[in-house]
């Protein structure tokens, strides 16, 4: 679970982080924000935490090195033919 700034690349109009509908996280941009976000996690229901965390997980996974291989392969597959033909 992340608890960040607003002026992050997510835009600072969203009020909490969220994937595909699920909560992966929290924004805030004060002080007084950061002590809220850190309440509200702290009181989350054993079944929201989980959610939470699940989603966290999840959303984390396009960052692995597996994922950036894929990625990675697929952006420079046309380059990679190219070369090859000639």
């Amino acid at each position: 679970m992340d608890i960040i700034g607003r002026e992050s690349e997510l835009g600072e109009d969203k009020a909490e982080e969220e994937e595909e509908g699920a909560k992966i996280g929290y924004l805030a941009s004060s002080v007084d924000e950061y002590a809220l976000k850190l309440y509200e996690a702290s009181i989350l229901k054993d079944e929201e935490r989980e959610e939470l965390i699940s989603a966290s997980r999840e959303h984390i996974q396009k960052f692995s090195d597996e994922e950036f291989v894929k990625k990675f392969k697929w952006s420079m597959s046309p380059l990679l033919e190219e070369i090859k033909q000639n």
